[in-house]
C-alpha cells in the first residue's frame, strides 16, 4: 500500500469513528422525546438505516463515475460534520415537537410514524451523506492501491473505526463531555477528515478510476440482491436476538450494550481484514458457499453456547476478581459471553458482506446499491425480531429460523452448482438447522427465586424483556424481570404498599394520582385507598401489565383507573393533566435507560404535571446505589424542589427505600394529624377518623402496615432541606445532555455486592439530626407534641443502628441499642416487637431475619435478654409471657 492509500484507510477509519458515534449519541438524545418503548428505541435505529441506504442509492452512479471521488467523499464528510453541529442544538427543540406529536396514549400506527419519520427527516442530510462516502472511498481506494479488489479492506477499517467508538463513546466521551460536546466533537472529526482528504488523498485526482470485474463467475443482478438483502436482514436479526436472549442474565447497563457491540463491529472488522488479506478469489461460487454454510453453522453453535451465558460470566467474573477487582472482572465476563455467542458469526459477517458486495461492482457503480440494499435489509431486523417473533413464537425459534434462513440463502449464492463438498454441504446444513430447532432448550434463562416455581403460563418472553411470575407453596407470588430484578409481589408486599401510602397521607385529599412504574401493582393499589382518587399507572414494559391480574386482588386492579404502557418521560411531557400526588418507583439506576428517570429536566417536568399544593415522591432503592450518585439523584431533585425532605419507607437498613419528597407549594401545617380533624393525642380516634373521611378498608391496611397513628407517619420522615443539601454537597446534577447517572451507577453494581447498610449509615451521620424533630410542615398544630416527636425518632435512630451492630457481628452491643430504643420511646412498638421475636431466635439459635446468621441456642442469655427488657417495660405483657413460656422450655431441657 503507498502512503497516500493508507491515509484514506485512516481517514475512512475515523469516518466509521464518527458514524456509529452519532448512532448512539444521536439514539440517546432522541430517546427523551421518542421515549424508550420499543417503537423509540427502534426507530432511530431504523431511520439511520434509511438514510445510509439512501444516500448510497443516490450516490453510487454520482460517484462512481466522476473522476474526483477523493472530493465527493471530502464534501459529503463536510456536510456530515456541519449538520451535527445544527443538530446537536435543535435536539432539545425536536424532542419537545416528538412529545407532544406522539402524545401521552397514542394508536401504534401514530406513534411508529411520529417516532420514524421525525429522526428520519432530522437525520437524513447527515445519514445520507456517510451512505454516500462508501462508495466514494471504494474508488478512491481502488485507485491508490493500484488494483480493485480492495473493498474489503476499506469495509474493515470503517467498521473498526466504528468499533473503537462505541466503546470510546460510553465509557469516556458521554460521561466526561455529555451528548451536545460528544456530538460536536464527532462534528468537528468530519470536518477534520473531509479537508484532509481534499488537502491530501484527493489533492491531484484527474481522471475516472479504472475498476476490473472481480470475478469470473458473476451472479446474476436479482440473485446478488436476494443474497446481500438476505444476510443483511439475518445479521443484525441475530444481533438483536443474541443480545435479547443474553440480557436475561448480564447487567445490562450502558457498559453491558458497548461491549456487545464492540465484540460485534470488532469480529465484522476482522472477518473483513481477513478476508481482504487472505480470502479474496477470483471466483464467486465456492467461497460465497463457504461462507453462508459456514454462518448457518455458527448461528446453530452461538444459539446452543447461550445456555452457557451464566457459568461462563460467573467463571471469567470469579477467575479475575482478585487480579483486576470485581468490576473490571464483572466487565470481562460480559466481554467473554460476547466473544463466545458472536464472536465466529461476526468473522464470517463481515467476510461475507466483503465478498456479496466486491461481487456488485461494476464500472459504472454497484457499491452503494449493493450496501443500500444489505442496509435496508438489516433495518427491518429490529422489529421483526424484537416486536414480531420473540414475543410470538420465543428466541429459541426466532434463532432457528435465523439459521435456516442463511441454509436457504445457499442456492441463491451458489445457484445450485459447486463441488462435490459444497453440494454435500447442501443436504448436512438444512439437517443441522432442523436439528437445532428441535432440541429441547430452553433460552428463558430467568430464574425462579429460590423456594418458589414459576406458575404455569407464567414466563413470557417479551418486546424488552423475559418477564415471569413466581409462586409459592402458600400461594404468595412474585413478579421477576430478566434474571435480576425482582419486581415486588405479596409475598414481600409490606414495602411496597407503604411506598403507595406514606405519600398519600401526606397530602390532605388528594383526587387525581399517578404512578410511574407499576410493577406487581401493589403500590398503585394502596393509593386506591384513599377515597376513591382517580389513579394512572404507567409502565414502560407490556409484559408486567399482563401480569398484573395475577397480583389480583392484592393489587386491587379493579380499583386503578387507568394503566398505560408508555414510557415515563414522554408520558409526563404529553400529558395535560394536573395530579395531586405523583409517586415514581424504585427504578435501578444502573440499568440502561433508567438514568434518564433520574435527570433535573425530568424532575421538572414532573413538577408542571403538579396542581397547586402537588406531592411528587420519587423513591430510591439505596441498596442499589453508591454515595457519589445518591449525591447526584438528590442535588438534581433538590434543584427543582428546593424544599425537598427524604421518607423511609421500611425501617430494614439492608434494603432500605429512601422518598424524596417535594411539593407545589407549601406543605399544608399540621399534617398528617390534621387529616382526621382530630387532637393530636387522639391515636385511636385518628385512624377511626381518617378511616371515616377516605374508606373504612383503610384502617385494616394501615394496621397490616404500622401506620395507624399521625407519628407513625411522621417518624418515616428522616431528612429535612439542610440534610438534603448536606447529602448532595457539590456533586453535579445528572441532566438530559450529561446523563451523568446512568454511567456512574453501573460500577456500583459491578464492583459491589454489599446491601444498603452503608446508605443507613450514612443517613443517620447527617448533621442537624440530633435536634431533628418534625419541621417542614409537619409538625403537630401543639408544641408540647415536638418533645413526643424528638423522643419517637431517637428510639427509630437507635433501632436502626442496633440493626447495623448486628450486621456488623457485634451481637451484644446491638442488643444494647435495641433496649435503648425500647425505653427512648414506648410509643415506638418495633423495638419492642423486634426484642422480643430476636430473644425467641436467640433461644433457637437463630437471629430474626437472618441479620446475623446462624448463632448457637442460648435460652439462658434469652431469657437475661427478656429480663431486662421487662425491667426496662413493665408495661409489656407480651415480653413477660414470652419469658414464663422460656422458663417452661428451659426446665424441660428443650430451650424451645
Amino acid at each position: 500500500m503507498t502512503i497516500r492509500s493508507t491515509a484514506a484507510l485512516v481517514l475512512f477509519g475515523l469516518s466509521g469513528i464518527a458514524g456509529l458515534g452519532y448512532q448512539v449519541s444521536w439514539t440517546r438524545m432522541f430517546s427523551v422525546g421518542l421515549g424508550h418503548e420499543m417503537p423509540g428505541l427502534l426507530a432511530v435505529v431504523t431511520a439511520f438505516f434509511a438514510g445510509l441506504a439512501l444516500g448510497g442509492l443516490l450516490c453510487d452512479r454520482r460517484v462512481s463515475r466522476s473522476a474526483v471521488p477523493g472530493r465527493w467523499y471530502a464534501v459529503l464528510e463536510l456536510i456530515i460534520g456541519g449538520w451535527a453541529v445544527l443538530l446537536a442544538f435543535a435536539a432539545p427543540w425536536l424532542n419537545e415537537q416528538a412529545a407532544m406529536l406522539i402524545g401521552p396514549e397514542p394508536s401504534p400506527v401514530r406513534q411508529w410514524l411520529v417516532a420514524f419519520l421525525l429522526p428520519l427527516v432530522a437525520l437524513l442530510p447527515a445519514t445520507a451523506a456517510m451512505g454516500g462516502t462508501l462508495p466514494a472511498i471504494d474508488r478512491l481506494a481502488a485507485r491508490l492501491a493500484g488494483r480493485g479488489t480492495t473493498l474489503a479492506g476499506v469495509y474493515a477499517a470503517n467498521t473498526l473505526g466504528a468499533m473503537l467508538v462505541i466503546l470510546l463513546t460510553a465509557m469516556v466521551l458521554i460521561p466526561a463531555i455529555g451528548l451536545r460536546g460528544t456530538v460536536l466533537g464527532l462534528a468537528g472529526l468530519n470536518i477534520a477528515c473531509g479537508l484532509a482528504m481534499w488537502l491530501g488523498p484527493a489533492a491531484d485526482e484527474r481522471s475516472r478510476p479504472a475498476v476490473e470485474h472481480a470475478f469470473a463467475d458473476p451472479p446474476s443482478r436479482g440473485r446478488l440482491a436476494a443474497a446481500l438483502a438476505g444476510t443483511g436482514l439475518l445479521g443484525l436479526a441475530y444481533e438483536v436476538a443474541g443480545v435479547r436472549v443474553i440480557a436475561q442474565v448480564l447487567e445490562n447497563t450502558v457498559y453491558t450494550y458497548a461491549l456487545t457491540v464492540a465484540v460485534y463491529l470488532g469480529g465484522t472488522a476482522i472477518g473483513a481484514a481477513a478476508w481482504h488479506r487472505w480470502g479474496e478469489h477470483r471466483r464467486f461460487t465456492g467461497p460465497a458457499g463457504f461462507l453462508i454454510g459456514g454462518l448457518a453453522l455458527a448461528v446453530a453453535t452461538g444459539t446452543m453456547l447461550m445456555l452457557a451465558t451464566e457459568p461462563v460470566h460467573d467463571a471469567v467474573r470469579s477467575a479475575l476478581t482478585g487480579l483486576i477487582g470485581r468490576g473490571p472482572a464483572s466487565l470481562a465476563g460480559e466481554t467473554a459471553v460476547a466473544m463466545m455467542i458472536f464472536g465466529p458469526p461476526t468473522l464470517l459477517m463481515g467476510a461475507t458482506f466483503s465478498h456479496l458486495v466486491l461481487a456488485a461492482r461494476r464500472p459504472e457503480g454497484g457499491v452503494g446499491r449493493a450496501a443500500a440494499v444489505n442496509t435496508l435489509a438489516a433495518a427491518l431486523a429490529p422489529a421483526l425480531v424484537g416486536v414480531l417473533l420473540i414475543p410470538t413464537i420465543g428466541g429459541r425459534w426466532t434463532l432457528a429460523l435465523i439459521a435456516l434462513g442463511y441454509v436457504a440463502l445457499l442456492p441463491l449464492v451458489t445457484g445450485g452448482g459447486g463441488g462435490g463438498g459444497l453440494r454435500r454441504a447442501h443436504l448436512l446444513l438444512p439437517g443441522l438447522a432442523v436439528l437445532l430447532a428441535l432440541m429441547p432448550i430452553d433460552l428463558s434463562l430467568v430464574r425462579p427465586p429460590h423456594g418458589m416455581r414459576f406458575m404455569p403460563g407464567g414466563v413470557r418472553e417479551g418486546v424488552m424483556a423475559t418477564v415471569a411470575v413466581a409462586e409459592d407453596d402458600r400461594g404468595d407470588r412474585v413478579l421477576k424481570v430478566n434474571n435480576q430484578f425482582n419486581m415486588g409481589g405479596t409475598r414481600f408486599s409490606f414495602g411496597d404498599r407503604r411506598q403507595g401510602h406514606i405519600p398519600m397521607l401526606l397530602h390532605p385529599d388528594p383526587r387525581r394520582v399517578l404512578l410511574l412504574g407499576v410493577g406487581s401493582g401493589l403500590t398503585a393499589g394502596a393509593t386506591t385507598l384513599h377515597g376513591d382518587p382517580e389513579v394512572t399507572a404507567v409502565e414502560l414494559v407490556p409484559e408486567v401489565v399482563g401480569f398484573l391480574p395475577a397480583f389480583d386482588p392484592a393489587n386491587r386492579l379493579a380499583d386503578i383507573d387507568r394503566v398505560v404502557v408508555a414510557d415515563a418521560r414522554r408520558f409526563v411531557r404529553a400529558d395535560d393533566a394536573a395530579y395531586d400526588v405523583i409517586v415514581a418507583d424504585l427504578f435501578h439506576p444502573a440499568r440502561d435507560g433508567a438514568g434518564a428517570l433520574y435527570t433535573r429536566e425530568h424532575f421538572a417536568a414532573i413538577r408542571d404535571r403538579l396542581a397547586e399544593g402537588g406531592l411528587f415522591c420519587q423513591w430510591l432503592p439505596l441498596y442499589q446505589i453508591d454515595a457519589p450518585v445518591l449525591a447526584m439523584i438528590v442535588r438534581s431533585f433538590r434543584d427543582v424542589f428546593p424544599e425537598a425532605d427524604a421518607w423511609l419507607g421500611t425501617y430494614n437498613p439492608q434494603t432500605p427505600i429512601l422518598g424524596l419528597i417535594g411539593r407545589r407549594g407549601p406543605a399544608p401545617a399540621g399534617l398528617p394529624w390534621s387529616l382526621a380533624g382530630v387532637d393530636p393525642g387522639d391515636d385511636g380516634g385518628w385512624l377511626d377518623a381518617l378511616a371515616a373521611r377516605r374508606g373504612p378498608a383503610l384502617a385494616a391496611e394501615l394496621e397490616q402496615l404500622a401506620l395507624t397513628r399521625p407519628i407513625d407517619v411522621v417518624a418515616c420522615r428522616i431528612a429535612g432541606p439542610p440534610q438534603l443539601a448536606a447529602l448532595a454537597g457539590d456533586a453535579p446534577p445528572n441532566l438530559d445532555d450529561r446523563p451523568r447517572v446512568i454511567h456512574a451507577a453501573p460500577w456500583y453494581t459491578y464492583a459491589t455486592s454489599e446491601s444498603g447498610l452503608r446508605r443507613t449509615e450514612e443517613l443517620l451521620a447527617l448533621p442537624g439530626r440530633e435536634a431533628f424533630a418534625g419541621g417542614g410542615g409537619m409538625q403537630p398544630p401543639e408544641d408540647a407534641q415536638q418533645d413526643r416527636i424528638a423522643r419517637f425518632m431517637t428510639a427509630r435512630d437507635r433501632f436502626l443502628q442496633s440493626r447495623l451492630r448486628m450486621a456488623a457481628g457485634d451481637v451484644a452491643g446491638g442488643f444494647r441499642l435495641l433496649m435503648e430504643a425500647t425505653t427512648a420511646s414506648p410509643e415506638f412498638n418495633t423495638a419492642a416487637t423486634v426484642a422480643i421475636a430476636e430473644a425467641v431466635q436467640l433461644a433457637r439459635g437463630t437471629l430474626v431475619a437472618g441479620v446475623v446468621g446462624v448463632q448457637p441456642a442460648d435460652p439462658v442469655a434469652a431469657r437475661a435478654l427478656l429480663d431486662e427488657l421487662v425491667a426496662a417495660r413493665p408495661d409489656l405483657l407480651e415480653a413477660r409471657r414470652t419469658r414464663t413460656r422460656l422458663d417452661a422450655a428451659i426446665r424441660g431441657g428443650s430451650g424451645r
